[in-house]
């Protein structure tokens, strides 16, 4: 049996001193792992006088943007281990960024495997945690990765288990060993098996309620008898240490991904995974993210959606922790989403589609409205952008902490035309230093083949950010938009909130 629910108290906890937004959660793993948020190749590093230069695979100067560096950490992974971890960048232009970390220089090189920055203002859409809290209405916030990127559970469970044990986090979801059976000769499940009960009895021991993964199933060339043979053995052995281990929680995503009419082969069902046949794709990780929901169905949830405008609104200029908008305005409109106004009458559309009719209808539990956008698509790119809430920069002061999240609902999305409903917040600071996103789910698929085919409702919250110096304007900009011509398509956004507070 899983741990019993509730043996130890789950709520909001306080993080650094900072009030949680729901179950603190620690992610324990590998790129899998990585994958929720949005990651940026490194092609080379190298040290000096205790200044780490990174140089990317491309252009990486949006991730975290100039003026978030000092106060958004990245996660730099799959490098040296002086290096690695949490860090805050100093400068960068283009494909090159430069932060602190003290110890003995080196020369440029390449490091071996995929080493890589993730970058914490952006989510990613093909996250399976993302996904997961998303349909689970914000239930835990994640407050600590650990990546081992490329690396197979020996090094979680020796090199990386004290960086996972002291975190804070009330649970822990783990999820390692595609590294190991990816191996040209796959190491034996025996050996894998150790290593995740060495990880998850030490996570364990340090308070944390643990969620253990089994392996999921590969697909194609890289399904090979042998490694079908490890995956099977390996999660036998998960399941019967969960069984047998109070405290911990299974969460068997290899059920949910295999072809039932590949038995013979152990294949995973086509579309779970990536090109690579390797990472989940978007797809793969909204049907792990159902598993998860599944395994943590016991935990409470303190649900801090939006359900009314005079919950939020407030016209007090002392007022930091507001939503600024009022419901839509009915009926065809393409207005720049840029002339919003505080408190006006609608916040101000966009439409890619000139079909697209806006309107505002009662929420069924009578607190407050619900905005509405229906369209046809008739191309790539079709769908509808608006400018859903919006904070007076006065009401932000230097050194605070943001955020934005809303709730979206699909409906007529099961034809796998829609794109991911997309939320960022946008940043605006003085004197013309430009303006960027902290991103809810940022898109990362290229193909609709590789995406959920139903109709969803998600929660979207951005990673929360401090600004050290205060914007002229915070505004939350939310969207849909459809991979090709379909039958119509109607998104409701409940209201949308921004929350301020002191860092």
């Amino acid at each position: 049996m899983g741990a019993v629910i509730n043996s130890r108290r789950l709520s909001r906890a306080t993080v650094s001193g900072k009030a949680a937004t729901g179950v603190t959660a620690l992610l324990v793993g590998d790129s899998r792992t990585a994958q929720n948020y949005v990651l940026h190749y490194i092609a080379s590093i190298s040290r000096t006088a205790g200044i780490v230069t990174v140089k990317f695979i491309g252009s990486a100067l949006d991730a975290p943007f100039p003026y978030l560096w000092k106060t958004c950490p990245v996660q730099v992974e799959n490098v040296p281990e002086d290096v690695r971890g949490k860090r805050f960048i100093l400068d960068g232009a283009g494909s090159t960024w430069r932060f602190e970390a003290p110890g003995p220089d080196f020369a440029e090189y390449t490091p071996p495997g995929t080493p890589h920055v993730m970058n914490q203002a952006h989510y990613a859409s093909n996250g399976w945690f993302v996904r997961m809290n998303a349909r689970a209405m914000q239930k835990f916030d994640l407050v600590d990765i650990v990546a081992s990127v490329g690396r197979g559970t020996d090094e979680i469970a020796t090199t990386r288990l004290a960086e996972a044990t002291a975190s804070k986090a009330e649970v822990a979801f783990l999820w390692a060993g595609i590294n190991d059976i990816m191996n040209v000769i796959p190491r034996p499940a025996a050996e894998i098996l150790a290593n995740l009960k060495t990880t998850a009895l030490a996570l364990k021991a340090s308070g944390k309620r643990v969620f253990l993964f089994c392996e999921m199933p590969l697909y194609g060339a890289n399904n090979t008898a042998a490694r079908a043979l490890v995956i099977s053995q390996l999660n036998q052995g998960i399941r019967k240490f969960v069984r047998d281990t109070p405290g911990l929680d299974l969460v068997d995503i290899y059920r949910a991904l295999v072809d039932p009419t590949a038995t013979a082969t152990g294949a995973a069902r086509q579309y779970m995974l990536a090109t690579d046949n390797l990472h989940p794709c978007a797809y793969g990780a909204d049907e792990i993210a159902k598993v998860g929901i599944a395994a943590t169905a016991g935990i409470p949830l303190v649900d801090t959606r939006v359900t009314s405008v005079l919950e939020t609104y407030g016209a007090s200029a002392l007022n930091t922790n507001v939503l600024d908008s009022a419901p839509f305005a009915a009926g065809a409109v393409d207005v720049p989403y840029a002339g919003s106004q505080v408190g006006a009458g609608y916040a101000g559309f966009k439409e890619n589609n000139s079909g697209a009719v806006f309107s505002v209808v009662d929420r069924a539990d009578g607190m407050g409205k619900i905005n509405r956008v229906t369209y046809t698509p008739t191309a790539n790119g079709d769908g509808a952008r608006w400018l859903s809430a919006n904070i007076n920069g006065a009401r932000v002061k230097n050194n605070m902490r943001v955020y934005s999240e809303t709730t979206v609902k699909t409906t007529g999305a099961a034809g796998g035309v829609v794109k991911m409903p997309r939320h960022y917040l946008m940043i605006t600071l003085a004197g013309g230093a430009g303006s960027a996103a902290v991103s809810a789910m940022s898109e990362v698929e290229t193909n609709s083949l590789y995406q959920p085919r139903e109709d969803v409702e998600l929660f979207l919250r951005t990673p929360a950010v401090t600004l050290a110096t205060a914007p002229t304007n915070l505004y939350a900009l939310t969207g849909l938009a459809s991979w090709s011509a379909g039958a119509a398509v109607t998104f409701d956004m409940s209201l949308c909130k921004i929350d301020v507070k002191a860092a």
